[in-house]
């Protein structure tokens, strides 16, 4: 492979490898050139904010996939009031829980809807849903969460301190893979709604693992770069002048093989270290 001159990067989260390239890096201080706005700046918002998202989830093990969905028609209120709602149920229970949450608003009766992942989730915040209270959620939800039955009922659980509407939750056993999922909610209407009224994209609790992308040494950029997978996910962009400007490749553990991860990881973890 042939090097362009530029900037290399790699960060490793607990799902996922990602190799950035970056043609330039403004100087500290120095204000970076504004884009055309005709030219895609609102998908470029979207996808920035959904990058953001991923690389935060991806960092982090978690405990519950869920939504809470509010009987109020006020967002400018909720969207405030849920996060706060989970930090005051920390204080009053001296709990930590953790949270990544967008919103939407629903199709019916525009209640809001905030989708969340929970971390270090103590056992009195949720409660299994009973036969009884299964049979009358919606047809939508249920359908949703079907895959979630086992054979001694359902794994849908509830949160029983949630009083101002719907609270569905799922155990994800640490898995990070429901980020991906849970990116879906991260559409142009959602980000928003969410900004207008949250003042962010997406909201995200204090405590989370944060990700650190490293630079990587021109000596062993190239060989990096040539082992990436044929197939493996890419996204990159051109200069007016037809120059690379930047290109990002993503790659799914569950699609390495494990001598590919650990290679990875092991460039990562000692770039940390500062070997």
């Amino acid at each position: 492979m042939a090097l362009n001159q530029g900037n290399y990067y790699i960060l490793v989260t607990e799902s996922t490898v990602k190799l950035t390239y970056v043609r330039t890096v403004p100087e500290p201080g120095m204000i970076a050139a504004e884009r055309d706005p005709e030219k895609g700046k609102r998908a470029d918002n979207v996808r920035r904010a959904k990058t953001m998202f991923l690389d935060i989830g991806q960092s982090n093990s978690w405990d519950y996939m869920g939504t809470f969905t509010s009987a109020c028609a006020d967002p400018s209120s909720d969207i405030r009031a849920i996060p706060k709602w989970i930090n005051n149920w920390n204080t009053n229970h001296h709990a930590k829980i953790r949270y990544l949450m967008i919103f939407e608003l629903g199709e019916k009766g525009s209640r809001l809807h905030a989708h969340v992942l929970l971390k270090d989730v103590p056992s009195e915040f949720v409660r299994e849903y009973t036969s009884a209270e299964y049979s009358k959620l919606p047809r939508d939800v249920k359908r949703l969460y079907a895959q979630y039955m086992t054979e001694k009922g359902t794994r849908l659980a509830t949160c029983p301190w949630w009083s101002f509407g719907w609270s569905t939750l799922v155990p994800v056993d640490g898995s990070p893979k429901v980020v991906s999922y849970m990116s879906k909610y991260m559409t142009k209407q959602n980000l928003a709604l969410t900004t207008r009224f949250g003042g962010q994209s997406f909201l995200v609790s204090k405590g989370l693992n944060r990700p650190q992308k490293q630079k990587v040494p021109v000596d062993i950029a190239a060989t990096m770069w040539d082992r990436v997978p044929s197939g493996s996910w890419c996204s990159s962009f051109r200069g007016d002048d037809g120059f690379l400007l930047s290109s990002c490749f993503i790659m799914d553990k569950d699609k390495l093989s494990p001598d590919l991860w650990e290679y990875y990881s092991q460039i990562f973890n000692n770039l940390q270290s500062g070997f």
